[in-house]
């Protein structure tokens, strides 16, 4: 080997092991410490647990109760511009009379269906149904509906209880 290389050959190659011990000791220091779950979910083996729901946790299929056309299909891209996942859009089952908008779900109580419906706006209520229309929650609308709630919350915090104490 050239001995006018060798230095600085020896000098990239040990600049490239600090920097990947570098990054390795940093990855190590950022990293949860054992039985630590910084995923937003807080866990104790006895009491409760917290989640946070985000909009981008929420698949929402929209469905036009109403006789204007493309309805539903405008009031997704809404739902996916504030930061909800598209579901699928279509006609609402017919029958179905309706002048705001409503929330379908398949659960009681579902923390999904809730942070939906309160960006829709404060007078929409959430129905527990048997019938699932598309994938996520369903949003029905009427021809009355016009637009999302700014001042809804982008997140929910939901607390479980955790049995076995």
């Amino acid at each position: 080997m050239n001995p006018r290389l060798t230095a600085p050959l020896s000098l990239a190659a040990a600049a490239l092991a600090v920097l990947v011990m570098a990054m390795w000791g940093m990855n190590a220091l950022t990293a949860p410490f054992e039985g630590d779950d910084s995923s937003g979910t807080d866990t104790s083996s006895c009491g409760s647990t917290h989640r946070t729901i985000k909009r981008s946790d929420v698949t929402v299929s929209v469905y036009n109760a109403g006789k204007r056309q493309g309805r539903a299909g405008v009031t997704l891209d809404r739902l996916e511009s504030a930061g909800f996942n598209p579901g699928a859009v279509g006609n609402a089952p017919k029958g179905t009379k309706l002048h705001g908008a409503v929330v379908h779900t398949t659960k009681k109580d579902h923390p999904d269906a809730t942070l939906v419906a309160e960006a829709l706006g404060p007078h929409v209520s959430v129905v527990v149904t048997s019938v699932d229309l598309g994938p996520g929650v369903d949003v029905l609308i009427g021809d009355r509906f016009n637009k999302l709630d700014p001042k809804a919350p982008r997140s929910i915090r939901v607390t479980h209880t955790v049995g076995g104490c």
